[in-house]
């Protein structure tokens, strides 16, 4: 559908129906009498109109995405054992808790999948140990963290070459973490993450003193658009989310001195 990814969400309100009635108001507002509240805000509502449409339009969102996932492709080393036990890739969780009939569980969302696959991925091609690296903790003790690290272990990574860390909940805590963990070993980083998420990754951990090596996933920057993408839609405001939450937490992290960001 044009406007719409589902019939259902016709039914519901939507940034759709909010750039058409802000479009109508602002028109309304130039034809209104001079002295009408209308005709007062019609500028504010030219306004509100364009930032509606430019948070809904998949063209805006495309783009900007495509703009932080703009990073160098990866330079895979030759697997040798004896250069393997000086790597280390490190997977960033990403994963939510649910209550289930057997109480709180973490688990995956998309970005935790795609990035647990790409890590395996890695140290199948490359080798060295593979942590798993943060997520929020379940009841049960286990975080996003170890679900990641169950789904390589079902993959044949062995057990020995696996490190959880589960004390992070955002970037910036699994950086932190990440450096405590090697204490005066200074191994060859992977770093592996969503590739939105990859600059604001390696931001901090540059400022942290750590040189990583990128491996970035999950990639959402959709190169196949055609004139559709220049109208309104309904999923539009979700990606123009995902977007700007890293952008303002890139500079969150650069200005306003190491403030935690999600």
């Amino acid at each position: 559908m044009l406007l719409f990814s589902d019939v259902a969400q016709v039914l519901l309100p939507s940034a759709v129906y909010l750039f058409a009635l802000l479009l109508i108001l602002a028109i309304a507002g130039f034809r209104a009498p001079d002295r009408s509240l209308l005709r007062r805000l019609r500028f504010l509502l030219v306004a509100l109109a364009v930032c509606t449409y430019i948070a809904s339009a998949p063209i805006f969102s495309n783009w900007l995405i495509g703009r932080l996932e703009d990073g160098p492709a990866p330079v895979l080393p030759e697997r040798h054992e004896a250069q393997s036990r000086a790597r280390l890739i490190v997977a960033l969780a990403s994963g939510r808790v649910r209550n289930t009939v057997e109480g709180e569980r973490a688990y995956l969302d998309e970005h935790g999948w795609n990035r647990t696959i790409a890590a395996i991925d890695l140290w199948q091609r490359i080798g060295g140990r593979l942590m798993f690296n943060g997520g929020p903790i379940a009841s049960d003790g286990k975080a996003v963290a170890d679900r990641m690290a169950e789904v390589a272990r079902s993959y044949g990574v062995p057990k020995s070459e696996i490190v959880v860390v589960r004390a992070a909940s955002n970037t910036y805590q699994n950086i932190t973490t990440l450096r405590d963990s090697l204490g005066t070993d200074r191994p060859e980083i992977w770093l592996v993450t969503s590739a939105i998420h990859m600059p604001r990754a390696v931001n901090v951990a540059t400022r942290m003193g750590l040189h990583v090596q990128q491996f970035p996933c999950d990639f959402r920057h959709n190169t196949a658009m055609g004139w559709r993408a220049w109208f309104p839609h309904n999923n539009g405001p979700a990606d123009f989310e995902l977007a700007l939450h890293e952008v303002l937490g890139n500079a969150a992290y650069s200005f306003r001195d190491w403030r935690a960001v999600d």
